[in-house]
């Protein structure tokens, strides 16, 4: 792959992204060579299929980081989650669900962090 192959999949990584979240993030935010291969990998290629809708695909990523305990990245892409649409009590709903499976300590530190973005965001 050229430069300028992988260059336009970064272009288009964060088009997709801004789609997720809102906005794009300030260049200042991003984490150089890495940050390109997410929005490259990640963004371009993976969140740009078919078949599943930013909606679905923004509650898959937010269970995962939450079962995983990834905070950091569970609240960014909880605002994702917000600007697709989905409701407080849809987000709460789904950290009840997940609790059954991976157990009530996971599920309540997830609630938690919902319960921060969702009030920053002024989400009801």
């Amino acid at each position: 792959m050229s430069e300028e192959d992988f260059k336009d999949r970064v272009e288009k990584g964060w088009q997709v992204a801004k789609r997720v979240f809102g906005e794009r993030p300030a260049e200042g935010q991003k984490n150089g060579v890495l940050s390109d291969m997410v929005m490259a990998t990640a963004y371009a290629d993976i969140w740009s299929r078919p078949g599943l809708g930013l909606r679905d695909r923004s509650v898959i990523t937010c269970i995962v980081l939450a079962v995983q305990r990834h905070e950091t990245e569970l609240k960014v892409h909880l605002r994702g989650l917000a600007h697709q649409g989905v409701s407080r009590i849809e987000a709460e709903e789904m950290m009840m669900h997940i609790s059954i499976y991976v157990g009530w300590p996971k599920a309540l530190e997830a609630r938690r962090i919902m319960t921060e973005v969702f009030d920053e965001l002024e989400i009801s």
